[in-house]
């Protein structure tokens, strides 16, 4: 199971942070599969500037022990279909249609930021994927695991 930066469940951090953004907002979403790609109503960008989303992924892997992370790509999309490409329950409400930034890259990660109970195992992986609002760039959630999300099935893929 995939795990946050908390060592709980992402899904659990994910789903609170983003709907206390989004409850002003009164989103909806209308998110239609088509050919195993999905659709969005509404147009998925973000402002951010590739570097930046390039200098968080970067401060996640050194932070978590890999100093050259390869193969770091990006996707916008919504908080619920980043959920369903990292396997993880799409957080509840008006909080699935916001805009987030997905990235991920590989390496050889531990995860040193991660809280974990005690006598327990760092979580440990050669993926590490972050989870940033697409308008501010806060970090929402992050975690370490050997799957490489499938990117291009949620967006235009970006590769930095």
């Amino acid at each position: 199971m995939r795990r946050s930066a908390t060592g709980w469940p992402a899904a659990r951090l994910l789903g609170p942070v983003v709907a206390a953004i989004c409850c002003v907002s009164g989103c909806g979403s209308n998110q239609k599969p088509v050919s195993g790609r999905i659709q969005p109503a509404r147009s998925i960008t973000t402002t951010l500037p590739p570097a930046q989303i390039l200098a968080q992924i970067k401060y996640l892997a050194v932070a978590n022990g890999e100093p050259n992370p390869t193969d770091i790509q990006y996707v916008t999309t919504t908080g619920a279909d980043a959920a369903k490409a990292l396997s993880e329950a799409p957080p509840p409400g008006p909080a699935g249609a916001e805009s987030v930034v997905l990235v991920a890259a590989r390496g050889r990660f531990i995860g040193y930021g991660a809280k974990v109970p005690p006598g327990a195992a760092l979580p440990t992986g050669t993926v590490i994927t972050a989870v940033m609002d697409a308008a501010t760039g806060a970090l929402t959630e992050w975690g370490i695991s050997d799957t490489f999300p499938q990117l291009a099935t949620l967006g235009r893929v970006v590769k930095l």
